[in-house]
């Protein structure tokens, strides 16, 4: 939990920054440019790229996560913002092959 918070309020202290240069919508996340949200996510929670996609708005949707089970969701905009959606602990890892006849066993 506490680091989620340290997150969240060190991103929310740079969203508030920008606040009267952005989009109210823009305003509610915790938003910043991929290289800095990713290189706080490596050094600070040794969390890296596990999967990642792109939705039917051209956003990529991410999943970081560090071999302790931390993670984090990110979506990066076409336009190169990306926003922090959400961050947990124990993260397991599913191959593909893993879910082959079985939709719910983790």
């Amino acid at each position: 939990m506490v680091r989620f918070s340290v997150f969240v309020i060190s991103m929310l202290i740079a969203v508030l920054l920008a606040g009267p240069f952005s989009s109210p919508a823009a305003a509610q996340m915790a938003c910043e440019t991929r290289a800095k949200i990713t290189k706080t996510l490596k050094k600070d929670y040794s969390e890296l790229p596990v999967s990642a996609g792109l939705d039917n708005a051209g956003r990529m949707i991410e999943v970081f996560a560090s071999k302790k089970g931390s993670w984090t969701i990110l979506i990066t905009m076409p336009t190169g913002v990306s926003c922090l959606m959400a961050t947990g602990e124990s993260w397991v890892r599913r191959e593909l092959k893993d879910l082959k006849g079985s939709e719910t066993s983790y």
